[in-house]
């Protein structure tokens, strides 16, 4: 039985049982590409126009819900330099950063480019300074690190981690892999998003359901006590 915080009791047998109806021919047509598998948590109980009501969390799941994966970025100052190429990730200087003041059209292109960010920590008013406007709204603002400190287990942690957003509605949803990956592991990865975000609501919320859809496929939604739709 997976329970929460916030009056919701649902069990296991449950959520797998609706990933794997999500899966099927019947709401799952093939496609030409390999589909994400997405978790859709419906909320209330929320005042959304409270600011301590809304936000974003960043989940470490048990296995990585990327076929490919995601895009990091790394500003440093040059100490970090050797590591992000040795793990294989980008990054940019406090020079490259500077020449960006002023380039809209290059800053809006970076914060589409990249899924996740990390900055030495004195970097970061520089960064609030260029690219702030274009990674604040999409909550992609880059995680401080001290300099010269190491970023392999950050690295590691982002390749494996998701983000999930509550602030405009009472939905949330974030991916937690594709179709290809044992059912096991999505059932894994969806209990973790569960759990994240049932830490992060108050008392009076509730997980009215939790729904499971491809990226093109339809929605199969458990509401509390386990029925289905």
């Amino acid at each position: 039985m997976l329970k929460v915080s916030v009056a919701i009791s649902i069990t296991r047998d449950a959520l797998e049982e609706a990933l794997k109806k999500a899966l099927s021919k019947e709401y799952n047509k093939a496609r030409r590409f390999k589909q994400s598998v997405e978790i859709i948590l419906s909320l209330s109980g929320l005042d959304l126009s409270k600011p301590d009501q809304r936000f974003t969390e960043l989940v470490e799941l048990p296995h990585t819900p990327y076929k490919n994966p995601p895009k990091i970025c790394v500003f440093t100052e040059g100490s970090l330099i050797p590591e992000a190429k040795s793990l294989g990730v980008d990054y940019m200087t406090k020079d490259s950063l500077n020449s960006l003041v002023g380039k809209k059209k290059e800053c809006r292109k970076i914060s589409k480019s990249y899924d996740f960010f990390i900055a030495e920590a004195p970097l970061m008013p520089v960064i609030g300074k260029t690219l702030g406007q274009f990674l604040g709204p999409k909550n992609k603002m880059p995680i401080p690190v001290p300099p010269a400190s190491s970023i392999s287990q950050l690295v590691e942690r982002l390749r494996k981690s998701v983000r999930i957003t509550v602030k405009t509605s009472l939905s949330a949803s974030c991916k937690i892999g594709h179709e290809e990956m044992p059912v096991q592991q999505l059932l894994e990865n969806a209990e973790a998003v569960i759990s994240a975000v049932g830490r992060r609501l108050p008392s009076s919320a509730t997980i009215r359901f939790i729904g499971f859809k491809t990226t093109m496929g339809k929605i199969v939604k458990v509401f509390r006590g386990g029925s289905r739709s």
